[in-house]
């Protein structure tokens, strides 16, 4: 069981000794101008340093997170017959402790699953944008929010890591079983997952609507959010939405701590990625697809801004986050005609690492 305090400690030295591969790699796209294929056979294997990732997590100790220790007292108390909402996830841990393993081995499962599920998503990026996979392995573990997704927000995480999984199939066009299997295991891990599934089917079924229609709500989103209008105004359609969902209980905020109002540490943050994107949009040779996909960002991201007015809105800033290493990672591409910022790149997501995770909790 690895204690909180060498549990981060392990993180923050997996994290740059990625970072150490990525800088190695960019710079050797930048030199020595390989094609994918040569690239291909690095030995900076992203599958090494999933599987250091997955024992890591997998051996957290109980007060390593918070729903690790959540989880804990359900597995402690609740049975079978308790289990109403987000079944997979406990049909899962309910399976663990028939079979007569203990807690530990179920927090192995549960990042396995989170592990293969981002593997796999990330292969399938890798191969449609002509990326490197391990450096959009690099990109994703740059974010604050990807460690968060493991052990803070355990079943949203794994539900976004089948959304992240449909995302990809999508645009490699995948038939749709696939897809449909991944939306429909994401609902079981847990119900909120339909509010970025809804959003992405209204950009789908919408998709002739231009770039810059999306642009125009997300700049109106962020100014209604300023003046402190959001989801508290339709909070009981959502609510209904999703039928009395417990985990959204926390709109009924009176005694709740949590600081709730505008944001703009996230409103720029957001901002400066919807704009990377519009670059690659315009510069980079990327497909129709990736347009898709950005559509869906500025949607989710509308969404999160809604949603200031009420505790734990960080987690709807997942539903458009979860795109963003998408977006960053394709600045390594292999299309990418300029080729001095895969350096820049490597170093910008580093310095957002070290700032969401070491000077920011100082």
């Amino acid at each position: 069981m690895i204690e909180r305090e060498s549990f981060f400690l392990l993180h923050q030295t997996l994290y740059f000794l990625v970072a150490f591969g990525a800088i190695l790699l960019s710079i050797k796209m930048l030199v020595k101008k390989r094609i994918l294929s040569e690239f291909s056979n690095s030995k900076f294997s992203s599958k090494f340093f999933l599987l250091c990732f997955t024992i890591i997590v997998g051996l957290r100790a109980y007060n390593v997170g918070t729903d690790t220790g959540n989880y804990y007292n359900a597995w402690n108390v609740y049975s079978l017959s308790d289990v109403k909402g987000d079944m997979l996830y406990y049909l899962i841990m309910y399976g663990v402790k028939i079979i007569g393993l203990n807690y530990q081995f179920f927090l192995f499962v549960d990042a396995s699953i989170f592990s293969i599920l981002l593997y796999f998503s990330l292969k399938n990026l890798s191969k449609f944008f002509k990326v490197h996979q391990f450096l959009l392995l690099f990109a994703f573990l740059s974010f604050f929010f990807s460690l968060s997704l493991s052990i803070n927000v355990v079943r949203q995480g794994n539900a976004l890591m089948l959304l992240l999984l449909a995302y990809s199939f999508f645009i490699l066009g995948k038939p749709k079983k696939y897809l449909l299997l991944c939306l429909t295991g994401a609902l079981f891990f847990h119900l909120t997952a339909i509010i970025p599934i809804m959003a992405f089917l209204i950009v789908y079924f919408f998709k002739k609507l231009s770039v810059y229609f999306w642009l125009g709500l997300y700049f109106i989103a962020l100014v209604l959010s300023y003046l402190d209008y959001g989801i508290l105004n339709i909070s009981p359609l959502l609510v209904d939405l999703l039928e009395g969902d417990k985990r959204l209980t926390y709109i009924e905020f009176d005694d709740t701590k949590y600081v709730i109002g505008f944001k703009p540490q996230f409103a720029i943050f957001n901002t400066v990625f919807l704009f990377l994107g519009l670059y690659l949009l315009k510069n980079l040779k990327v497909k129709e697809k990736f347009r898709i996909l950005l559509k869906y960002f500025m949607l989710s991201s509308i969404l999160f801004f809604m949603a200031f007015q009420i505790p734990f809105s960080d987690r709807w800033g997942l539903f458009s986050w979860i795109v963003i290493p998408i977006f960053m990672g394709q600045f390594f591409s292999f299309y990418n005609p300029k080729r001095i910022a895969y350096l820049f790149q490597t170093v910008f997501l580093i310095l957002i690492f070290i700032y969401f995770n070491i000077y920011a909790k100082s």
